[in-house]
């Protein structure tokens, strides 16, 4: 029965990690005492910093989602406005011919300045969304042909000289319909994109709970590799001393010591 082969990649990699681990305890043992101070003193605070370094970038993560999901809400909130000054329009139109109200009249024109002030602030808002920029030229184009009906409307039932509804109703309701679908398929995609955006900024809000909780154990776990660190070779290594120095007493054997040049090591050999 053959036994079990290594592979000679995996060997010769553990051959490295013990030469390094040897080359590293060899470094360490040689380091002054005020360097292996210094060394147990800044491994907590190195730890601490590389969390709050993860945690900011964490937090740089959390505030861009944040800002996608404000950027479609305010998309959002703008394609509602458009609605809104449309039917003041077409109200303020269907009130000027049905009823002969002039005093609406100065709203179609209030209307009409605020919805272009809109679409020009979407098609600055949308310009990351290539489908949202060509609706919203679509948009544009429809707005015109709706406030150019309204102006038809009104002017054909002044020339007319008795306000009551007349075939253009039917036209300017046409044109209403178009503008309605348009800002429907606006706004559905504006949904979709808030729906995404907002599962991100969770996922964002998530990873920064985890940085922070991460920033605590690396500070924490930090502060016990130092403190063993401390212990397992510093401390152990005086006590073989007190040790020694008892046993000189009594004339006993000595205990060894790894070799090393920092202080207790040379108070060792001399």
């Amino acid at each position: 029965m053959s036994g079990i082969r290594t592979h000679p990649r995996t060997g010769l990699a553990a051959w490295w990690v013990k030469a390094l681990h040897r080359k590293l305890q060899r470094v360490w043992l040689d380091l002054p005492l005020r360097g292996k101070g210094l060394v147990v003193v800044s491994l907590p605070i190195v730890a601490l910093i590389a969390g709050l370094i993860l945690l900011s970038a964490m937090a740089t993560q959390e505030q861009d989602a944040q800002q996608w999901v404000d950027h479609t809400i305010e998309v959002r909130g703008n394609l509602h406005a458009i609605l809104r000054d449309l039917l003041s329009a077409e109200s303020a139109a269907r009130g000027y011919v049905i009823a002969g109200r002039s005093d609406l009249l100065p709203s179609i024109e209030s209307a009409r300045a605020e919805a272009e002030a809109q679409i020009k602030e979407l098609e600055q808002l949308v310009q990351d969304n290539p489908t949202q920029r060509e609706r919203i030229t679509m948009l544009r184009k429809l707005t015109d042909e709706k406030f150019a009906t309204i102006t038809s409307l009104v002017q054909a039932a002044r020339a007319a000289g008795k306000h009551m509804p007349n075939p253009q109703l039917e036209s300017s309701r046409r044109a209403m319909q178009s503008l309605r679908a348009m800002l429907d398929r606006l706004d559905k995609e504006e949904v979709r994109l808030q729906k995404v955006r907002e599962q991100t900024l969770q996922t964002a809000r998530s990873h920064s709970v985890t940085a922070g909780i991460a920033t605590l154990a690396l500070g924490f776990f930090g502060g016990i590799a130092a403190t063993l660190i401390f212990s397992g070779s510093i401390g152990r290594r005086m006590q073989v001393l007190c040790m020694n120095a008892r046993a000189l007493r009594f004339e006993a054997p000595l205990r060894a010591l790894p070799p090393a040049r920092d202080e207790i090591g040379e108070g060792f050999d001399r």
